[in-house]
């Protein structure tokens, strides 16, 4: 017997998803305290890339490139991929980073050091 319309189901809250890795998060604020786990500088960089060092292949996060590595490498489950390589060396100082925007990034610390040791140039005579 029927005594109606069925309940209707209580609202859902709304859901906010990462553009880096499809989690949903209730609020914008946990989204955004979520994305800045996923980027470097403070939520405003680029995403960081976890890179696997068996084949090179790029994640978001680094239990992504876990499960990867188990899943394609069988590491076993308790176990830590190798470190991947880092090919992008600094040609001031010999540091070696795994990205080139690292690189780029380190490489500017060297160029404002060196401004700020240049002496105040003197004005060209008359």
């Amino acid at each position: 017997r029927s005594h109606g319309p069925p309940p209707t189901p209580p609202p859902q809250p709304p859901q906010y998803q990462c553009p880096d890795c499809g989690r949903l998060l209730p609020s914008p604020a946990q989204l955004l305290a979520h994305q800045t786990q996923h980027r470097r500088w403070g939520g405003t960089g680029p995403p960081v890339r976890y890179q696997c060092g068996e084949c090179q292949a790029l994640f978001p996060s680094r239990a992504l490139c876990l499960q990867h590595g188990r899943t394609h490498h069988f590491y076993p489950q308790n176990s830590t991929p190798p470190p991947p390589p880092q090919p992008y060396e600094c040609s001031e100082c010999g540091r070696l980073f795994p990205t080139p925007e690292e690189l780029l990034e380190h490489q500017g610390d060297h160029f404002a050091a060196t401004e700020k040791e240049k002496p105040d140039a003197e004005p060209d005579p008359p």
